[in-house]
C-alpha cells in the first residue's frame, strides 16, 4: 500500500513546469519495496524509479513465501 501511494504521489511534482522546479530533473527512488503488485512493478520500470540492495532481495528469499504465501 505504501509503495503504490508513493508511486501514485510522483504524479503531482511533473504537473510542475520544470522551469518552475527547485529541482530540474529529480532523480525518485523507493526503498526497501519488496512486496509490490504486478502493477507497480511496471510503473516503476516506466517511471525510471532507481534504487536495489542486491542483499535485501537474497535476504528475504527464503522466508518471504512462508511468511507471505506465493502469488503470481
Amino acid at each position: 500500500m505504501g509503495n503504490r501511494l508513493t508511486l501514485d504521489g510522483k504524479k503531482r511534482p511533473s504537473l510542475v513546469k520544470k522551469e518552475e522546479r527547485q529541482i530540474v530533473d529529480p532523480r525518485w527512488r523507493i526503498e526497501h519495496s519488496q512486496i509490490i503488485t504486478k502493477e507497480d512493478q511496471v510503473r516503476f520500470k516506466d517511471w525510471n524509479y532507481a534504487s536495489m540492495q542486491p542483499s535485501h532481495a537474497i535476504g528475504d528469499l527464503h522466508f518471504a513465501p512462508s511468511r507471505l504465501g506465493w502469488k503470481e
